[in-house]
């Protein structure tokens, strides 16, 4: 009964990290490009394998002949307790680090092991774990010692990974979740929806605001009513049921739906007809895309090497608020491995200063993605690779602003710029600092506009291609 458990008494922390979408993306374009093996390895009964870190005792389960009086001390975890995933991230950590792997100063669920004649990566999400390796002698070496210490369920080329159909092939892998699409939708009843015209995740023009919140007892009927529940508490839950499945999606493969999930889930309280149309709109779209992927290829004409687009949408994604909208993408192996879709902490006062304050959250995330391909030698691996010899160095990070980029790059202080918070100059130092390089790009190729508003039909698919494949 681990419920039951006090906090300072029967355990001191619960907390264990598990790798992000991200890492896992860039993971696997360093593994592409390098032509390495992906293998997923599974732990069987992970928790019942590491060592207790306290005095934790239980009362004996019906049928064990334990003395009237006496209790049971636990020696290793269990399921149930408090800090279990937090003493199996902690053995195994240990474990990896034993085993000669260095830990990642970007991801604490990303091992990295090289040597003069061997490299291997391992990402870890509680006890599943994706292997890159370039030697099966060298990895079996390790999947015995691991086989060791743990027992293992699973090792075999990675095939499926948190509702993810992984395809592999010489030169590419696609990431696509068309199976939890198919879950989705039996789910909300709309396997067998028509989707005919639906080429964009939400109609053009749509107001998603609080305006259509219902805003009487008969609205939020009707709302029920719409989505087959007994009362406007339950349409609730189902609509935040929806949200979270498709925010699922958008996390990890779909980043096409990520501007629509964006906007639905900040009306999470009082939806209205709007809203779950919408996001019942959303799930119709994925079901007639749902063999779209992501592709990560080794041999891609099309942002082979790291490459970021970033952009805003000025003072129309939240009339609400009136804020604008931040958007960016940074792309490996030809595929996007880091994207982002969220309203600006702030109220922009012209287009320059919103896109100015974007380009700041970018280098916020240059920053990290420079750490995990440092700690990946990504970089430097397909600088030698494509025998790259141009002198600048950093992240190239599109921006369609010129007067962004002046500012960026040159330290001055006008009367329209003057009011900006220093925080967002942290793009400057970025800059000086040779993170990233940003370069001017036409507002018409800049797939960032995805991320920042609801696209015409024809401008969403132009991006969308370039986000993500049909399979091969």
């Amino acid at each position: 009964q681990g419920f039951s458990q006090k906090f300072g008494v029967n355990y001191n922390s619960t907390f264990s990290p598990v790798v992000r979408g991200s890492t896992l993306r860039f993971q696997i374009a360093d593994a592409v490009v390098r032509g390495m093996k992906l293998v997923q390895l599974d732990f069987k009964s992970a928790f019942l394998q590491s060592p207790i870190d306290g005095e934790v005792y239980l009362r004996p389960p019906r049928g064990v002949p334990v003395p009237k009086g006496w209790v049971l001390k636990l020696e290793k975890g269990m399921y149930g307790l408090k800090q279990a995933s937090k003493l199996w991230y902690t053995l195994l950590n240990s474990t990896l680090l034993d085993l000669g792997f260095r830990q990642s100063v970007a991801d604490p669920c990303l091992y990295i092991f090289e040597d003069s004649e061997f490299r291997c990566t391992i990402t870890t999400w509680v006890d599943d774990c994706v292997v890159a390796h370039d030697s099966d002698e060298r990895w079996a070496t390790i999947r015995d010692l691991l086989s060791q210490k743990f027992p293992l369920s699973a090792v075999s080329s990675l095939n499926w990974l948190l509702g993810m159909d992984v395809r592999q092939r010489d030169g590419w892998v696609e990431l696509n979740q068309g199976k939890h699409i198919d879950d989705l939708l039996h789910a909300f009843g709309m396997f067998h929806c028509a989707t005919s015209g639906v080429t964009t995740p939400i109609v053009h023009g749509t107001e998603l605001g609080k305006s259509g919140c219902p805003a009487n007892d008969d609205e939020r009927e009707k709302c029920a009513d719409a989505g087959g529940c007994d009362s406007y508490e339950e349409f609730v839950s189902r609509y935040k049921q929806l949200i979270g499945g498709l925010l699922y999606i958008a996390m990890w493969t779909r980043p096409d739906i990520s501007t629509a999930i964006s906007i639905l889930a900040r009306i999470q309280i009082c939806p209205g007809m709007v809203h779950w149309k919408s996001a019942r709109r959303v799930l119709k779209y994925l079901k007639a895309t749902r063999t779209k992927c992501l592709r990560f290829c080794g041999y891609a004409s099309r942002f082979r090497e790291l490459v970021g687009f970033v952009d805003a949408d000025y003072a129309e994604s939240d009339r609400d608020t009136s804020k604008s909208r931040t958007g960016y993408v940074y792309f490996q192996s030809g595929a996007p491995c880091l994207w982002r879709s969220s309203l600006q902490p702030v109220v922009a006062q012209s287009s320059c200063e919103a896109e100015y304050v974007a380009a700041n959250a970018a280098a916020r995330d240059a920053e990290w993605v420079r750490l995990i391909t440092d700690d990946l030698g990504t970089a430097l691996y397909q600088q030698e690779l494509y025998m790259d010899k141009r002198d600048e160095r950093g992240i190239l990070l599109f921006e369609d602003n010129q007067g962004t980029i002046a500012l960026a790059k040159n330290f001055m202080v006008s009367g329209r710029s003057k009011h900006i918070r220093v925080r967002f100059h942290y793009v400057r130092q970025q800059i000086r600092d040779a993170v990233i390089r940003l370069s001017y790009i036409n507002t018409k190729l800049n797939v960032a506009d995805l991320f920042t508003k609801i696209l015409k039909p024809a401008t969403f698919m132009f991006h969308r291609d370039k986000l993500v494949q049909d399979p091969i």
